[in-house]
């Protein structure tokens, strides 16, 4: 407690003698002074002349359960010290006050969604995009390699279209689909800027000078989307998930369209399925916190047959 090896006898010795009432249903005060004497006033000197106040409000309760078998409180408030020292050592050893194990940071709040999946769910949802990414590319390979053609006979220029996305807590990957638009058309986006059909950071024309004719094709039918199943397989993506933003739009994004970062980005979505390029930033928001945050292996499988019918109906697809 601080005055030396008497000053800390005297006082478990005046402890043990004197112990505080705890009988009453008030509120008392207890008052611990060593100043170099003896509580009890038997002059028994320390061997510095430290002095030490303490003064620790203990409020007494009488409900049931209130004190354990030893009458002691179980959780004690303490008010103040004229200096610094540990509250818990110090009500502990005078057997008001039990030091807590663990604190209230450690206790753990379930998170909701996917976020909380536990390791069989994530296993499972990464065995379905194993699976279904691998039999897609078996089975969808001549039609990849008829697209790959015919841009290649459209306009001079790679048959992919490579650039950096924003994935799972915005770490970047190489994103792949194939190519839509003219060669060079990423320098010709500020002259329509002012033409943009959509909100927030996102850049939608409809009528977008710079998409090919097959391009428009390939937007309307999803089959530009087809590479993607390579990011699947490699785990960099999954089937169903936010779409991955560009750079650009994550630097504009508050803490709420953060949030579509908290998880893998996927090939289709709540957005994809439900107009896609006609929905607003906002509502492409709350569909995607919605599926994160109600996250099912169900939710998922629902989100993959009603991909079907929204790409063969191309609405919104531009």
């Amino acid at each position: 407690m601080g005055a030396g090896e008497m000053g800390v006898g005297a006082e478990d010795r005046w402890l043990e003698e004197s112990p505080p009432d705890l009988s009453s249903d008030a509120e008392d005060s207890l008052a611990i002074e060593l100043d170099g004497q003896h509580p009890n006033g038997d002059g028994a000197q320390a061997d510095t002349d430290t002095n030490i106040v303490v003064d620790l409000t203990v409020e007494v309760s009488t409900e049931v359960g209130s004190t354990n078998g030893n009458g002691q409180i179980q959780s004690t408030p303490f008010a103040h010290s004229t200096r610094p020292f540990e509250p818990p050592e110090l009500l502990e050893r005078v057997g008001l006050y039990e030091v807590p194990s663990e604190g209230l940071d450690d206790v753990d709040t379930p998170l909701p969604g996917l976020l909380g999946a536990t390791k069989l769910q994530l296993a499972v949802k990464r065995g379905i995009d194993v699976a279904v990414s691998l039999i897609a590319l078996t089975l969808l390979m001549p039609l990849m390699l008829a697209v790959a053609v015919s841009i290649k006979l459209s306009s001079p220029g790679p048959v992919l279209h490579r650039a950096k996305r924003a994935g799972k807590d915005g770490e970047l990957f190489e994103f792949w689909k194939f190519r839509s638009m003219y060669e060079g058309a990423e320098d010709d986006r500020a002259m329509l800027e002012s033409q943009n059909e959509q909100s927030g950071p996102v850049f939608k024309i409809a009528d977008d000078p710079r998409i090919m004719p097959v391009g428009r094709f390939l937007r309307r039918s999803s089959f530009d989307e087809l590479p993607q199943l390579f990011h699947v397989l490699s785990g960099t993506m999954s089937l169903v998930g936010p779409r991955p933003p560009l750079p650009a739009e994550v630097t504009q994004y508050d803490a709420r369209a953060w949030r579509r970062l908290d998880v893998k980005p996927g090939l289709t979505c709540n957005w994809q399925t439900s107009g896609r390029s006609e929905i607003g930033f906002d509502s492409w928001v709350d569909m995607d916190i919605d599926y994160i945050e109600s996250w099912s292996l169900w939710k998922d499988l629902g989100l993959m047959v009603k991909t079907i019918p929204a790409v063969i109906g191309g609405r919104g697809a531009y």
